[in-house]
């Protein structure tokens, strides 16, 4: 509806995210009393100049466990889906090509400005690698049967016939 009438984006923040994971609260009335403060703090600048003096570090440090947070969700979400072959691949190459870009962004250097502007950010292109990825990976890719795998030793088990170790 916001995109409809030309209005200011809505956006769901992975902060806010974070903050549920982090407290645990989730209600839409917590929410409406949140941004009922927050209008008074734009009616009061006062008070917003009181909160402005909070030191850097306090807040620095709110933020970081607030982003720790998202990233512990994100871990959670994949341990859920189960770290199979084909997930390890998808999260994989989809970290490796976000840090890539990340470290190395001239290697966009050639793209079209527009197409530029879309994956300069190593989210984007991490976002987009794994989508393409779990659309286009076979759901079977490289599956082992649970007996053929040992984690301890991360080596395959030879599947013998029992006759043809006797011989």
């Amino acid at each position: 509806m916001a995109a409809t009438f030309n209005s200011l984006p809505m956006v769901t923040f992975a902060q806010n995210n974070g903050v549920i994971q982090l407290t645990g609260v989730a209600s839409r009335y917590v929410a409406y009393f949140i941004a009922g403060l927050l209008v008074l703090l734009g009616l009061f600048p006062m008070v917003g100049a009181v909160l402005q003096l909070m030191p850097k570090p306090v807040l620095g440090g709110a933020t970081l466990i607030m982003f720790g947070t998202v990233a512990v969700a994100g871990i959670k979400i994949l341990a859920e889906a189960g770290l199979h072959r084909r997930n390890v691949l998808i999260v994989a190459i989809s970290l490796g090509m976000g840090l890539g870009v990340a470290a190395v962004p001239e290697v966009l250097r050639e793209l079209p400005k527009a197409l530029h502007n879309i994956f300069e950010s190593p989210i984007t292109v991490g976002a987009f690698c794994a989508i393409v990825l779990n659309i286009f990976l076979p759901e079977e890719f490289i599956e082992l049967e649970e007996d053929e795998f040992d984690p301890e030793s991360s080596t395959l088990k030879v599947m013998q016939d029992p006759d043809v170790t006797k011989k």
